[in-house]
């Protein structure tokens, strides 16, 4: 499926940016991204993953245009976006019907966490936490941006969802917990892998802000030499 040409050279100067795959999908963190609810016994948890506002890159992707056929096939969940794919559920109860909800102007979205993967677990009791509180989405689009004057990015009419993920945005006080669980090196009284250890240690680091000279999506994650920290 063909990718909006702007999609090819965009490089933001300020905001948070990911990009997902070599075939230049975008993912984004929507300011209006919260987590709605969660239910322990079910072992789920419910956001809003996108909406109609603009996002930190000045872009808007209209709710009315996504396109959920492909998504539905399979609707993984992921933790983190970045290079270490980390798979911890499915945006799909355990009836197999999916879980994701078309608004008037945002879309929320329930992920079912895997219930045999401790990784998976962890990362449950973090949403139980509020430590994860944010989803971020990965789409391509199916159509041409428009150009938008007030926030210098570009409208989408039309796309396709790729994935969603819980993301690497926390809220503090709540990095302060995570710093003791790392610290402890267990989450719920089980030792932290080194692969959740690996998404998890920039959570507990401030957040990281793009400098005007460039972005890396590494430096973002890590807190490197092109991010500023506050």
């Amino acid at each position: 499926m063909k990718i909006a040409a702007e999609f090819l050279k965009r490089q933001p100067s300020i905001g948070r940016f990911y990009p997902i795959n070599k075939d230049n999908s975008l993912g984004f963190t929507d300011p209006g991204s919260k987590r709605l609810a969660v239910d322990s016994k079910k072992m789920c948890a419910s956001f809003v993953v996108t909406t109609d506002n603009a996002d930190r890159v000045g872009d808007r992707v209209l709710t009315r245009g996504i396109n959920l056929v492909n998504f539905a096939t399979n609707p993984i969940g992921l933790f983190g976006h970045g290079e270490l794919i980390f798979p911890i559920g499915r945006w799909k109860d355990r009836d197999g019907n999916l879980a994701v909800f078309p608004k008037e102007d945002h879309t929320e979205a329930t992920i079912y966490f895997s219930q045999k993967d401790a990784d998976a677990r962890k990362v449950f009791v973090l949403v139980e936490e509020e430590i994860i509180v944010s989803a971020s989405i990965g789409f391509n689009a199916l159509s041409e941006g428009i150009k938008l004057r007030d926030t210098g990015g570009y409208q989408y009419d039309d796309w396709e969802l790729l994935e969603i993920s819980l993301c690497n945005v926390p809220m503090q006080p709540y990095a302060t917990l995570l710093r003791k669980h790392l610290s402890d090196n267990k989450i719920d009284g089980e030792t932290i892998s080194k692969r959740l250890r690996q998404v998890l240690e920039p959570l507990a680091e401030p957040t990281p802000i793009w400098s005007p000279s460039g972005f890396s999506p590494i430096d973002m994650i890590t807190g490197g030499s092109m991010a500023k920290k506050i």
